[in-house]
């Protein structure tokens, strides 16, 4: 799987302001790969994010999956696409709180229905969730962990589809330097395991320095060297 970004452009604005959150991006990404988007806050990382995996329009320019177009895609073609092809990461975890754990986890393929027999899905969830230490608390509600644990349990529920790219906010920001390094093993791991693909957006120059074997730097809206 190939996604292609080609003059991508986003301007944010309203009677009194213009932002150019992103400014012309070219940028070619295949799974399999391990890329960091790095750059401080405001650089336009999330916004490119954002736009890769169709969850926002660009003002200019276009995404490509495999050669063709996002934007010829109707909602309902690019929701399926996310539920099926991407994982997502967010720097909000997003757990509903009246699913346990393991439900919250096994949410996309119960949403996606891909034909996949329930109980190794639910095996697959198991094991991802003990992989990150939350074997024992399958059964606990959001309510009930910590931040570090609702982030976890937001990466297991990202991977669960084996998805051929998963797009990363920040995927560490709340997690202690021993489960970010777990978290970031298993990120490995999948690449090799399932050829999924990773764009992990950070400001910090240690995880791109152990993580990436291409790092994209971003600085006002525009890729630099």
């Amino acid at each position: 799987m190939e996604i292609t970004a080609r003059g991508l452009t986003k301007i944010f604005s309203d009677a009194a302001n213009r932002v150019v959150a992103l400014d012309g991006v070219d940028l070619t990404l295949q799974s399999g790969e391990l890329v960091v988007l790095l750059g401080p806050s405001g650089s336009g990382k999330t916004t490119l994010l954002n736009l890769l995996s169709g969850l926002e329009v660009p003002s200019e320019g276009d995404v490509l999956l495999n050669g063709e177009p996002l934007s010829f895609l109707s909602d309902r073609k690019k929701s399926l696409l996310r539920n099926s092809s991407f994982g997502f990461i967010f720097q909000f975890f997003n757990l509903l709180p009246e699913f346990t754990v393991l439900e919250n986890t096994l949410l996309p393929s119960l949403i996606g229905k891909r034909g996949r027999d329930f109980t190794t899905t639910r095996e697959e969830a198991k094991n991802l969730l003990a992989e990150l230490g939350l074997g024992d608390r399958t059964e606990a509600l959001p309510s009930e962990l910590s931040g570090g644990e609702k982030q976890r349990v937001a990466i297991c529920r990202a991977l669960i589809n084996r998805p051929g790219f998963v797009f990363a906010d920040e995927p560490t920001g709340n997690l202690d330097r021993e489960n970010a390094e777990i978290c970031l093993n298993l990120f490995r791991q999948m690449v090799v395991r399932s050829g999924t693909g990773f764009i992990i957006a950070t400001h910090n120059q240690e995880i791109a320095a152990a993580m990436a074997a291409r790092t994209v730097r971003l600085k006002s809206g525009k890729v630099v060297m």
